[in-house]
């Protein structure tokens, strides 16, 4: 199926083909035609689907800007989930010139205001608190909106936006407002909201096995505590990654860790629950132009991080099961190739193992040696054998045919200084002439 054949407006397909867009994903292709047609919609995806943009080009589709007052509105748990989905539609909306607006906590009203009132605000993207806050202060009015969306309805419930939900539910017209709401999971509590929102919904599944993005390689590796952050370093030596994130357990680590790569030649951020908003942005801007090639993320960055390219993520911390999936689901995105490793303690495996069973897929063990351990000594790379499923793409050397081991460079993170793109190594390196 191609985006062509949704009833579409030909700016919109434009734009959409300038994104690099090509086939639409499983949730793509099941909520497009019914969302255009004006039906609710439920979704159950996780990250990684396309869901943004499920939603993001019948809500775009729909709209002129000649139209007066905001017509739609798009409500997400985080503000970098705002700042993302916001972004996505921007570029939907390019031949359309619909303004899209973002409204979030943390920052001042004033640019937030300016932007509502000077630039004829049509789509807002916002957090239920602020939203509520410009309703109230009379900087926002959603007389006109007649198309709505609860973008991971799950986590907002989980952080206590229940009642905000319901009572910007109150103030949109019940005769025609149309309802997409968005979940990676449909508790009770989700069910309840999907009852009471939508009316006669076409219910959409996007099941588990296609969301763990098959495409990323995913490894485990048995690392102990006091050996991760040497192992980190020879990982990232050795595999070269143009952009990674690095998920930790606590904010405190994130920092840490974050300092501790940048002392060691990798630029890096840390993203984390404690920073205000202008570091927030800050880093990402940082993450997003290529200064930094490492962001380190708390979970608070695993849902919602949108980020084209990520070619590497890093599990520092082993996370729960859902989690897992989400973390994993920021790279190997729109067919790109990626790479997940997940550190695993020895006295994680029985966590490890529900990790697997919820991700339906057993991970290739990859044995990292701890660098004490390395005959080569703490500063050699550590050696990442490639998968065997996946084919070499170049022509076979002495190692792979005759089965000996090829001299190799040392002095790990000297490597990185060559400009190669691409994720990383894709073959065995030579030695030099």
């Amino acid at each position: 199926m191609l985006f062509s054949e949704f009833d579409i407006e030909d700016g919109t397909l434009d734009a959409i083909v300038a994104m690099g867009y090509e086939e639409p994903t499983p949730i793509q292709q099941q909520a497009i035609a019914p969302l255009l047609s004006g039906r609710d919609v439920v979704g159950q995806a996780r990250t990684g689907t396309g869901k943004t943009a499920a939603f993001g080009i019948p809500l775009v589709d729909r709209f002129r800007a000649e139209r007066d007052g905001v017509l739609g509105l798009v409500l997400v748990p985080t503000r970098e989930l705002a700042i993302q989905v916001a972004e996505v539609l921007t570029d939907i909306a390019k031949a359309s010139r619909l303004s899209i607006v973002t409204v979030y906590g943390g920052a001042g009203f004033g640019k937030q205001n300016e932007a509502l009132g000077k630039r004829g605000a049509k789509i807002v993207v916002a957090t239920p608190g602020r939203l509520l806050d410009h309703l109230d202060r009379g900087t926002l009015t959603l007389d006109e909106v007649s198309f709505w969306v609860l973008d991971e309805a799950d986590r907002m419930l989980d952080m206590g936006f229940v009642r905000d939900m319901r009572k910007v539910r109150s103030m949109l017209d019940t005769d025609r407002i149309q309802t997409a709401l968005f979940s990676a999971t449909i508790p009770d509590a989700v069910r309840k909201l999907m009852n009471e929102f939508t009316r006669d919904a076409v219910r959409i599944k996007v099941d588990d096995g296609e969301t763990t993005i098959p495409k990323a390689q995913q490894f485990m590796s048995k690392v102990e505590k006091q050996d991760k952050q040497k192992t980190l370093l020879h990982l990232l030596a050795e595999e070269e990654p143009e952009r990674a994130v690095v998920f930790t357990r606590t904010k405190h680590l994130a920092k840490r860790l974050s300092k501790k790569l940048d002392g060691h030649g990798w630029s890096s951020v840390a993203l984390q629950g404690n920073m205000t908003q202008g570091q927030r942005e800050r880093a990402m801007d940082a993450y997003r132009s290529g200064k930094a090639r490492v962001l380190v993320a708390t979970d608070v960055a695993a849902r919602g991080l949108d980020v084209p390219g990520i070619t590497h993520v890093v599990n520092f911390d082993l996370p729960d099961p859902e989690q897992y999936v989400h973390r994993v689901g920021r790279t190997a995105r729109n067919g790109a190739d990626g790479k997940a490793f997940t550190f695993v303690q020895s006295d994680e495996h029985k966590d490890f193992r529900l990790v697997e069973k919820f991700a339906g897929r057993q991970l290739d063990r990859l044995p990292l040696p701890c660098p004490e351990e390395s005959p080569r000594g703490p500063d050699a790379p550590v050696q990442i054998p490639q998968p065997q499923q996946q084919p070499r793409r170049t022509k076979p050397g002495p190692r792979q045919q005759g089965g000996g081991q090829q001299p190799r460079r040392q002095g790990g993170g000297g490597s990185r200084g060559n400009g190669r793109r691409g994720g990383g190594r894709r073959g065995p390196r030579r030695p030099s002439p």
